[in-house]
C-alpha cells in the first residue's frame, strides 16, 4: 500500500515538472506584428531622382496566443535598419483571396479512434468558411496516397461545405502530406489575388517524396501563406507543421478536438486583417536586417522578427523632411517643426494653407530661410476652424524633393496677465512696484495699470497709470488710506484694443504714520538734522545751567584744632574666665544642581524640491524657525524678487511634540502639497511634505521617524 501511494506522488512529482515548464514557456510569448509577405527589395527613384530600395511587408498584429488583435489600431509604421529609422506607408490589404483547403484523408482519419474527431474537423471548416475574407474562393483537395482535388475554386459556400461534408478517409493509405501540400501549392501558383493554403491534419507524412524545404521554398517563390491545424494525440508534430508555414507567412497549431473550431476560426481572422506596409530605404552595401515596428494608438510597440537581404551598393539618404510633433497656433499664425535629413540641398519650403471646410486655399508662402522649428505669418485664420497644411521641400530651382501634409485646428493660445512680485509702498518708496509675466501677447505696446477695492474693479481715484511695456510698472501711493486693494493691470495694442486684463490677489496695505513721515523727513533734509543738533545741544547746556542753580550751596567748614591731652592710667579690662565659645562654622551653601535641558527637537530638515537649481538644505533646530528671501532669516532662499518668495515668508514652529507651517502674511501666499493655507494659521507639517513658497520655490519638508 505504502509502495502505491509513494509510486502516485513520484509520478504527481514528474507531471508537475513537466507542466511547469510548459506554462512558463507560455507565458513568455508576447505580442507581435507577424509577417505573412514580403516583396522586394527593389531599386526605385525618390522624387528628388535619388535611387533607394523599396521593401513592401505583409503583416498581421497578434498577441501572444497568436490570436489576431482585432481591434488594434495603428498610429504609426517604421521599418528599422542598422543606419536609420524609414516610415512606411500602410494600408488595410482588401485584394480577395484564392484559398485551398487540404484534408487528412488517410488511414489515420479512416480509424475508429478518429472517427469523432475527423467530422468534428470537417464540420469545424465548414463552419469557418462563413467566416472568410470576402469575394474569396475556394478548392478542396484531399491527400492520402496522392492529392487529388475534391472541389475546384469555387465562391459557393453551399458547394465548399457538401464537398468537406461527403469526404471520406481511406483505409489501408499512406499519409503522403508534404507532397499533398506540394500540389496544393502548386494549384495556387496561377491562382489570382492572394493566395493561402488551409491545411487539416492528423498524420504525419510517412511517404518521403517531398520535404518540408521543398515546399515552403515554392510557397515563398509564389508569396503563398500556408496555415496548418494538427489534431494533438496523433502523429502529427507542431514542429512538422511549423517546418512549411513559418517560411510561407502562415502560422501553425496543435489543437485537442474540442478546440478545433477555435483554430480555423483564428485562421479567418488571419486572412481577413492583414496589413501592407511599403517603405523606401537607403541601406548601406552588404547584408542587412529589417525589423517592422508598428506603434499603436495606445502607445504601445510590437516588432517583427527580422527579415535580411542583401544590398548591392550604398544609396545615399535623399533630402526629406518630417514633421515633428503637431502644427501650433500661435496668435498670428501657426508653426511647426521639422526633422530634415540633407538640408543642405534643400533650399525653399513652400507652404500651401487650405480651409478643409471650404476645400480653398487660405494662404501660400515660400520659406527661404529654413530651421528645425518655422514659423508662419498669417492673420486670416479662423479660430476654431479645420485646415490642411501642405509643406513642399524644394531645391533652387524650385524641383520637389520632399512633401508632407497635415491637418491642423486653428485655436490660438488665450493671452494671459500673471503677477509674479507687488511690492508695497513704503515711507522712503510711496509707490506700488509690479512684476509681472505676459503670456502670449504678441502686438501689446503698453499697460494700463490701477489700484482698485477689494469688491471691484473700478479704478481709485488717482492710481490709473499708462506705461509703455518694458519700463517699470508702479502705481503711486501717496494719499492712500489703509485698507484691502488688488492692482488691475491691463494689456492694450497700438489701436487701444484691450488683449488681456489681470487683477492681483488681495494686497492689505497700511499707510506710513506720523512719526515714520518725520523720521523719514529728517533723514531727508540735512538742515533738519543740523536743526535738532543745535536744539538737542541748547536743550542739555540749559539743562546743565538750571541743575546748577538748583543745587544748594555747602556751607563754610569751622577750622579744626587738634587738642592734646594729659595721658590717664586706666585699669586693664578684666580676664574673661569662661571658655571661648566660638561661632560655630557657617554652613557652605552648595550651589543647586544646574536644570536639566529642555529636551531637544526631533531631527528635521528642509531640501530644495523646484526649481532644480534650487540648492538648499537646513536643519531646523530651533521651535521657531523663519523661511525667507532675505538675511536673518533661519532659511533664506537664494532667489530674485521675481521668483514670488518674501522677506520672511512663512515660520515652522515646534508646538505639543509637533511642527506646524505658518505663512507671514506672504505676498503670494504659502502652500502645503499644493494647497494654499490660510495667513498666520498654523498647519500641521508631516514628513515629505512639498512647501510652495510663491508661485515658483517649492521646498521640501524631511522628519526623522523615531526609532
Amino acid at each position: 500500500m505504502h509502495t502505491l501511494r509513494r509510486f502516485k506522488l513520484a509520478a504527481l512529482f514528474c507531471l508537475c515538472s513537466l507542466l511547469i515548464p510548459a506554462a512558463a514557456s507560455a507565458q513568455t510569448g508576447q505580442a507581435a506584428a507577424h509577417i505573412n509577405d514580403v516583396k522586394g527589395p527593389q531599386v526605385v527613384q525618390s522624387a528628388a531622382g535619388t535611387p533607394g530600395l523599396s521593401l513592401e511587408l505583409g503583416f498581421t498584429l497578434l498577441d501572444a496566443e497568436k490570436q489576431v488583435m482585432t481591434g488594434a489600431e495603428i498610429e504609426s509604421v517604421t521599418v528599422e535598419l542598422a543606419n536609420g529609422s524609414y516610415p512606411a506607408v500602410t494600408q488595410k490589404l482588401e485584394t480577395p483571396w484564392s484559398i485551398v483547403i487540404l484534408v487528412d484523408g488517410s488511414t489515420t482519419m479512416a480509424n475508429f479512434t478518429a472517427f469523432a474527431a475527423y467530422k468534428t474537423a470537417r464540420t469545424s471548416l465548414a463552419t469557418a468558411i462563413e467566416k472568410a475574407p470576402r469575394d474569396a474562393t475556394f478548392a478542396v483537395m484531399k491527400f492520402d496516397n496522392s492529392a487529388p482535388t475534391v472541389l475546384d475554386f469555387t465562391t459557393n459556400a453551399d458547394k465548399i461545405k457538401n464537398a468537406l461534408s461527403q469526404m471520406q478517409a481511406t483505409f489501408g493509405s499512406n499519409s503522403c502530406l508534404n507532397n499533398g501540400v506540394y500540389e496544393a501549392v502548386n494549384k495556387l501558383a496561377s491562382a489570382s489575388g492572394r493566395r493561402a493554403v488551409i491545411i487539416f491534419t492528423a498524420s504525419a507524412d510517412n511517404c518521403a517524396q517531398r520535404t518540408a524545404q521543398d515546399v515552403a521554398a515554392l510557397a515563398k517563390q509564389n508569396h503563398i501563406q500556408i496555415y496548418s491545424v494538427g489534431l494533438k494525440g496523433f502523429a502529427i508534430t507542431e514542429q512538422a507543421l511549423d517546418a512549411f508555414s513559418a517560411p510561407s507567412g502562415g502560422l501553425a497549431s496543435l489543437k485537442e478536438e474540442n478546440a478545433l473550431g477555435f483554430a480555423f476560426g483564428n485562421v479567418m481572422a488571419v486572412l481577413n486583417n492583414q496589413w501592407l506596409a511599403k517603405a523606401t530605404l537607403y541601406p548601406t552595401a552588404g547584408q542587412q536586417a529589417a525589423q517592422l515596428k508598428v506603434t499603436l494608438k495606445d502607445t504601445s510597440v510590437l516588432s517583427s522578427t527580422l527579415v535580411t537581404f542583401t544590398s548591392n551598393q550604398d544609396y545615399p539618404s535623399p533630402p526629406k523632411i518630417r514633421l515633428k510633433g503637431e502644427v501650433q497656433s500661435t496668435n498670428d499664425g501657426f508653426l511647426f517643426n521639422l526633422d530634415i535629413v540633407s538640408a543642405d540641398k534643400i533650399k525653399q519650403l513652400n507652404i500651401n494653407v487650405v480651409n478643409k471646410s471650404t476645400g480653398l486655399v487660405v494662404n501660400s508662402q515660400t520659406v527661404t530661410k529654413i530651421a528645425a522649428t518655422n514659423k508662419v505669418l498669417m492673420n486670416n485664420l479662423a479660430s476654431g476652424k479645420e485646415y490642411q497644411i501642405t509643406i513642399t521641400a524644394a531645391d533652387d530651382s524650385g524641383r520637389k524633393l520632399d512633401e508632407i501634409k497635415a491637418d491642423f485646428k486653428y485655436a490660438p493660445p488665450q493671452p494671459e496677465i500673471v503677477f509674479t512680485k507687488i511690492d508695497l509702498p513704503t515711507v522712503d518708496k510711496p509707490q506700488f512696484v509690479i512684476s509681472l509675466e505676459a503670456k502670449n501677447l504678441e502686438g501689446a505696446v503698453k499697460y494700463e495699470l490701477w489700484l482698485s477695492n477689494e469688491q471691484g474693479s473700478a479704478p481709485l481715484s488717482g492710481t490709473k497709470q499708462t506705461i509703455p511695456v518694458g519700463e517699470p510698472l508702479s502705481i503711486p501711493a501717496a494719499n492712500l488710506a489703509s485698507g484691502e486693494y488688488r492692482v488691475v493691470v491691463r494689456a492694450l495694442d497700438s489701436n487701444n484694443k484691450a488683449l488681456a486684463e489681470g487683477r492681483s490677489e488681495k494686497i492689505v496695505y497700511e499707510s506710513p504714520g506720523a512719526f515714520d513721515v518725520f523720521i523719514q523727513w529728517i533723514q531727508r533734509s540735512p538742515l533738519g538734522i543740523a536743526s535738532i543738533t543745535i536744539f538737542c545741544c541748547l536743550s542739555f547746556m540749559m539743562l546743565a545751567v538750571v541743575g546748577w542753580i538748583a543745587l544748594p550751596k555747602r556751607a563754610a567748614q569751622p577750622k579744626q584744632v587738634d587738642l592734646v591731652m594729659p595721658e590717664k592710667l586706666r585699669r586693664p579690662p578684666p580676664v574673661n574666665l569662661e571658655p571661648e565659645v566660638r561661632a560655630s562654622p557657617r554652613a557652605v551653601e552648595r550651589p543647586h544642581p544646574p536644570r536639566p535641558a529642555p529636551p531637544s527637537l526631533p531631527k528635521a530638515w528642509l531640501t530644495g524640491y523646484s526649481p532644480a537649481d534650487l540648492r538648499v538644505t537646513a536643519d531646523v533646530t530651533k521651535s521657531t524657525f523663519t523661511i525667507g528671501r532675505v538675511e536673518g532669516n533661519d532659511l533664506v532662499i537664494p532667489v530674485d524678487n521675481t521668483r514670488g518668495v518674501s522677506s520672511k515668508h512663512a515660520t515652522i514652529t515646534f508646538t505639543n511634540g509637533k511642527f506646524y507651517l505658518q505663512d507671514e502674511q506672504s505676498t503670494y501666499g504659502t502652500l502645503l502639497n499644493d494647497q494654499k493655507i490660510p495667513k498666520g494659521t498654523p498647519t500641521l507639517l508631516e514628513d515629505g511634505a512639498i512647501i510652495g513658497l510663491g508661485p515658483k520655490v517649492k521646498i521640501q519638508f524631511h522628519l526623522e521617524k523615531a526609532a
